[in-house]
């Protein structure tokens, strides 16, 4: 099942955290692996639904969790009842999501964006900024509506 995943796990690799994909209640979950030994939980609803491709549900949702001190944080949540209800089962939606919650727990960036964004061709806007300095990673939960 891992290779059905790819597409959501390939991106969270290449930023540099560890990907598994295991059986859940009712379905596939990939588990990421954060440096600080918490991690994200991705799956589909885990109530039996309707069938799908693995890897391809209606809808997602994103846990944030540690074991100890005890953590579990929703992130996202593309089911019909969610607050990201508007996105359903959109892989870049989630993808975005994602990419924006670890920035600002300062996981670095995938290489390729990087790459892209410090090429000789990349365009002034394309480039990214310098980082501040000794400015602490902004805590996640910035946004309240987004965390439970």
């Amino acid at each position: 099942m891992q290779h059905l995943y790819r597409h959501l796990t390939d991106p969270l690799t290449e930023r540099g955290l560890h990907c598994t994909v295991e059986y859940g209640l009712a379905d596939w979950i990939a588990r990421a692996e954060l440096p600080d030994t918490s991690y994200l939980l991705i799956s589909p609803p885990q109530e039996p639904t309707a069938q799908h491709l693995p890897g391809h549900p209606d809808s997602w949702f994103v846990t944030h969790n540690r074991d100890s001190p005890p953590l579990h944080q929703v992130i996202y949540n593309s089911q019909p009842e969610g607050l990201d209800a508007a996105h359903r089962g959109s892989v870049p939606l989630l993808l975005h999501a994602l990419d924006d919650y670890l920035d600002d727990l300062g996981i670095p960036p995938r290489r390729d964006s990087i790459a892209r964004a410090t090429s000789p061709t990349a365009t002034p806007h394309q480039a990214p900024a310098a980082p501040p300095a000794a400015a602490p990673p902004a805590p996640p939960g910035r946004d309240p509506r987004r965390h439970h």
